[in-house]
């Protein structure tokens, strides 16, 4: 039993650091997506600043 109990007990740690694991990455894919559209967004900027050059 106390074999069971101490298996059963490893498994909840391994279950909350996958969920902390998943948490940081959904927290990290959200910055990344934050700075893709802020680096859009400035590509847009530059194509129309290079735009205004053109003959």
């Amino acid at each position: 039993m106390a074999e069971a109990a101490t298996g059963s007990g490893e498994i909840a740690v391994n279950i909350t650091g996958v969920a902390t694991a998943a948490s940081t990455s959904s927290h990290v894919l959200g910055q990344i997506g934050g700075s893709v559209s802020e680096l859009a967004q400035m590509a847009a900027d530059l194509r129309g600043r290079v735009d205004a050059f053109t003959f």
